[in-house]
């Protein structure tokens, strides 16, 4: 009887850390990555004045981009999260990128974009990179593939200027 009892309190526990667990991680415990639509951008940018921001628009069927993402986290290497703060923000589907993501781990945040994103940003093609300096002003606005080297400079420069 006893044991019937701490059994049935156990299951319980367990499934009340269970419910918790799901409503807390959201949709990062289904491996997919946040949506994010333009004003969520817009205020990653102003939240993190003091800080360089870089946006890149992508996708997982894009060559040039999957190259970029090798730069990047070789530029999220060289910068402290104090200095720099970087964001991908994928055009696909949702399935196409977990998919993708699954495969291949990035070592900065991933986002889906919602449809206005497009449409707020000019996204015409990608990749496309965009640069804020420690104001949140735009310093960087770049169509195509850009190389770390010339990233990390550009960084370093924003990151030098009062």
């Amino acid at each position: 009887m006893v044991m019937t009892a701490f059994k049935g309190s156990l299951c319980s526990l367990v499934l009340v850390c269970a419910l918790v667990m799901s409503t807390t991680l959201g949709s990062a415990s289904q491996g997919l990555p946040d949506r994010i639509d333009g004003q969520d951008i817009l205020s990653m940018i102003s939240k993190n004045k003091g800080k360089v921001v870089l946006i890149n628009f992508w996708a997982t069927w894009c060559s040039a981009c999957r190259q970029e993402i090798k730069e990047l986290q070789s530029v999220r290497q060289a910068f402290s999260q104090k200095q720099l703060v970087i964001a991908g923000i994928a055009m696909d589907d949702q399935s196409s990128l977990q998919a993708y993501l699954r495969k291949r781990p990035v070592s900065y945040p991933i986002y889906s974009a919602e449809p206005d994103v497009k449409y707020l940003f000019s996204i015409s093609g990608v990749p496309k990179t965009m640069v804020y300096d420690r104001q949140g002003q735009l310093a960087l606005k770049r169509f195509g593939y850009v190389p770390d080297r010339r990233l990390r400079e550009l960084i370093r420069s924003l990151l030098e200027a009062e």
